[in-house]
């Protein structure tokens, strides 16, 4: 939980440390899950070069290990990398092949999860209507296994398509539900997130007093943020 609690020096330095004791027992796999966590920090903080370098050096332990399973969210890793870098093609070859992968395993909730990120895909190419639909399949499958954190990330999703598309009462109240999730969980990063997509909400609908405070909570966590990275 170190990562969603933007504790990213003690995740990234948890994560080299169960590497290292992978490698030392022989378990590949387990080194590649600790190299995906390393990757994972490298996205959280926004450095997108050693989240890459981290994600396809984890692709190629799993493949080494025909492991589908872990290729499938390394693939899946890949995509969402491409994406916060608007590489939409990119993106597209490594969200395909993980969610073509996660269906021949049958593997329902890596599937909301690459459903997840292809709604992000279709938002940035501007495809409203199909974005929608991916974030509705994410949401379905991650309340059918009553993974709250997930289905709040789909929440979030669909909420802010939502509003972009003029319904701001169901918009607004799919993000009021996830910000309420991700403050139950913890997840500070989630929780910033929604809370800008709300801010924006009620600015752009004039309700400036209500935007103010939730954009100034997203600004205080970002300078607390930049403090916490200074002093890595």
């Amino acid at each position: 939980m170190a990562l969603y609690h933007d504790r990213y020096a003690q995740a990234a330095g948890m994560f080299r440390r169960s590497r290292v004791l992978f490698r030392t027992l022989g378990d590949v796999r387990g080194e590649a899950v600790s190299v995906c966590g390393l990757g994972a920090v490298g996205q959280f903080r926004g450095d997108r070069a050693a989240a890459s370098r981290h994600f396809r050096r984890a692709l190629g332990m799993f493949v080494s290990l025909d492991d589908r399973s872990g290729e499938a969210y390394a693939r899946q890793a890949l995509g969402r990398t491409c994406l916060s870098a608007g590489d939409l093609n990119g993106a597209a070859d490594w969200l395909g092949g993980a969610l073509r992968m996660a269906r021949e395993l049958g593997d329902a909730h890596r599937e909301g999860c690459v459903s997840l990120q292809i709604g992000r895909l279709h938002d940035l190419a501007g495809e409203t209507g199909r974005a929608m639909r991916a974030q509705g399949r994410a949401l379905t499958i991650f309340e059918g296994f009553g993974d709250r954190h997930c289905a709040a990330y789909a929440m979030q999703g669909l909420g802010g398509l939502q509003a972009a598309r003029g319904d701001w009462r169901h918009g607004s109240a799919r993000l009021e539900s996830s910000l309420a999730i991700f403050r139950q969980l913890g997840d500070r990063s989630g929780e910033a997130a929604t809370r800008r997509l709300l801010g924006e909400l009620h600015r752009s609908s004039g309700r400036r007093a209500l935007a103010r405070g939730y954009l100034h909570a997203v600004t205080a966590r970002q300078a607390a943020e930049d403090t916490v990275i200074s002093h890595d």
